[in-house]
């Protein structure tokens, strides 16, 4: 009873204070709340659907991502195949091709050696029959030329160098001064020098070189004398005698010659200035007209004019 009491007295107060307002104040107090609610809701909706609609959207997406990445790699794996494929094919192919090949030249390949050889034969005969015929002295010189070449090459060769002169390509060139090995024939340096250096290094150096026994020929249309180390040489070989041959008249006359004996005192031949002169030393030994000089006439030479 109390209570119900209570209740009235709490609608009575109510009544009483929207009795005091205004019809539309009252009524839009009554219905303000709901409506209000109602648009809280709905936005609070519309926010999840947004929400949900991204979320969808964006696994789409990262399915796409992935869906276009495995095509990707499917497509990459299936050209590598295709490629290594194609190199077996090529490889299986260039190997086929090189067994031919191998098969058709083991065919042919006696009929080329025979016939390489019956070639390399001809062309050797040919060079032998061009090649006039050497005298005994050529034919052992060469010998002895192929010996110190392949001297050269032989890991167990210890070389002996010297100073050794030698000529030019002729007589008036200026030749060289070479250190060089004469067991093997092997230069280590050299330097140039004047064509009568070369010429007497060159005769002195054959002298001692010579055959014992052995007559040294020199012949020269250049020079007129013998320095002191042509001499020298001479004195160490008595065993050796010199013939030579050279131009008088200052090397401009007749072509005479004559022979140093084996066994003469060199030394004492040579005159104060270091040289023996060829006319001292033909007067000496006695000289030989060898090959006169020939004079053109006046006639002759008007005639060719």
């Amino acid at each position: 009873m109390k209570k119900k009491s209570i209740i009235n007295i709490i609608g009575s107060l109510s009544l009483a204070f929207m009795l005091t307002m205004s019809p539309a104040a009252a009524f839009s107090n009554v219905y303000a709340a709901p409506s209000q609610t109602e648009s809280q809701d709905k936005a609070t909706e519309e926010t999840k659907t947004e929400e949900t609609k991204a979320e969808e959207t964006k696994a789409e997406e990262e399915k796409t991502e992935e869906t276009k990445t495995e095509e990707a790699k499917a497509e990459e794996t299936k050209v590598e195949e295709t490629k290594v494929e194609e190199t077996k094919a090529e490889e299986t192919k260039t190997e086929e091709t090189a067994i031919s090949e191998g098969e058709a030249k083991e065919t042919s390949g006696e009929n080329t050696e025979e016939a390489a050889e019956t070639k390399t034969e001809a062309v050797t005969e040919e060079k032998a029959a061009e090649q006039p015929e050497l005298t005994a002295e050529e034919q052992a010189e060469k010998e002895a030329e192929d010996a110190r070449k392949n001297l050269q090459n032989d890991p167990n060769h210890v070389h002996q160098f010297k100073w050794v002169a030698r000529m030019g390509e002729s007589e008036s060139a200026d030749g060289t001064m070479n250190y060089i090995c004469e067991e093997c024939g092997k230069i280590w340096f050299f330097r140039p020098v004047s064509a009568y250096v070369a010429f007497e290094g060159d005769v002195a150096h054959r002298i001692e070189k010579a055959a014992e026994g052995e007559t040294v020929k020199v012949k020269t249309s250049h020079f007129i004398n013998f320095n002191a180390q042509v001499m020298k040489a001479l004195a160490s070989r008595p065993d050796v005698s010199v013939y030579v041959s050279f131009l008088d008249q200052e090397y401009k006359g007749n072509r005479v010659s004559f022979t140093i004996p084996a066994g003469e005192d060199a030394l004492s031949l040579i005159d104060e200035n270091g040289y023996t002169g060829f006319m001292f030393l033909g007067n000496k030994y006695g000289l030989t007209m060898e090959e006169p000089m020939v004079v053109e006439s006046k006639d002759e030479s008007s005639e060719t004019e």
